[in-house]
């Protein structure tokens, strides 16, 4: 499987010290795509997601996706 048609997978990652990019809901997490599905052919997507203390989704699971978690 080809991923992209980049030389360098790093051309393709979102990274960034400041804020920019991020997308904000209404219970205060924010979210952005630093590898997006497009560039992968659906296979993998890499996002920077943030939420304040205390917050989690609620008990559920996937039937055709899995999650990786990073927790700093």
């Amino acid at each position: 499987m080809t991923v992209s048609k980049s030389n360098d997978a790093l051309d393709l990652l979102v990274d960034a010290e400041t804020d920019e990019g991020f997308t904000t809901t209404s219970w205060g997490e924010t979210s952005r795509t630093c590898l997006s599905p497009d560039h992968t052919q659906g296979a993998l997507a890499i996002m920077d997601y943030r939420a304040p203390p205390g917050f989690g989704p609620p008990r559920h699971f996937h039937h055709k996706d899995d999650e990786i978690f990073l927790i700093q």
